[in-house]
C-alpha cells in the first residue's frame, strides 16, 4: 500500500457500528476505499463477483432451458405423478 488512504476525508473511516468489535461501515465507502488503496486488487475482486453474478445467472437460465426439454419429452415426472406412486 503507498499511503493512498490519506485521499479520503476523515468521514469515511467512521464505522456506524461495530459488531463483536469488528467495525461496520456504510455500504457505498467500498466506492471510496476502491480508489484510494491499490485499484488493481478492488478491479481484481470486482471482476470476480461480477462473474459470479453472471455464471449464477447463466446456471439458471440453462437450468431452466434443460428442465423444461425434459418435461417436454416426457423424461421427468411431475408432482402430481409422483404423489401417485407413493399411495
Amino acid at each position: 500500500m503507498d499511503g493512498g488512504g490519506a485521499r479520503i476525508s476523515g468521514a469515511a473511516w467512521r464505522a456506524v457500528f461495530a459488531i463483536s468489535g469488528y467495525p461496520v461501515y456504510l455500504p457505498w465507502r467500498l466506492f471510496e476505499w476502491w480508489f484510494a488503496y491499490e485499484p488493481e486488487i478492488f478491479e481484481e475482486g470486482g471482476a470476480i463477483a461480477a462473474a459470479g453474478g453472471i455464471a449464477g445467472a447463466l446456471f439458471a437460465i440453462l437450468s431452466a432451458f434443460s428442465t423444461a426439454a425434459l418435461d417436454r419429452r416426457g423424461g421427468r415426472p411431475t408432482r402430481a405423478c409422483l404423489e401417485c406412486a407413493d399411495q
